[in-house]
């Protein structure tokens, strides 16, 4: 789950719609349960996301794999209503480049169109946490 929208309707990312990964509002009828993890010490979450984010890989144009198919997924489960789906084919193209730097720019980091931890960070959590 993402976040409530309303008092009946939550917003989530899913990803088995379709074999897409997706941002889907649904009726609170849906959800059976939901848990907050136990973070650490004053409930910062920073502590073990930053870990995780730090050891992702950092992505540029030309990469391909599973973890550039991974980035066109979060890219597309945070498009806009305007925005043409990715195709998600694992390769680090030029359309690919150029989401990226849009959420780059769109959250004032430096929009040099290469995934490292802050974009990951932003793709995944919404924020900057690194």
């Amino acid at each position: 789950m993402e976040k409530v929208v309303s008092g009946s309707v939550i917003q989530t990312i899913e990803g088995n719609t379709s074999d897409h990964v997706m941002r889907r509002t649904r009726s609170r009828s849906y959800v059976y349960g939901y848990a907050t993890p136990k973070y650490g010490a004053g409930g910062d979450a920073g502590d073990w996301t930053e870990k995780i984010v730090r050891r992702l890989p950092t992505l540029k144009p030309g990469d391909t794999g599973y973890a550039v198919w991974t980035l066109q997924g979060l890219l597309n489960a945070r498009a806009d209503g305007e925005q043409q789906p990715l195709v998600i084919d694992g390769g680090f193209g030029s359309a690919t480049e150029d989401r990226v730097k849009q959420e780059q720019s769109q959250h004032r980091i430096a929009a040099d169109g290469q995934v490292g931890p802050h974009t990951w960070s932003i793709l995944i959590l919404g924020e900057d946490v690194v």
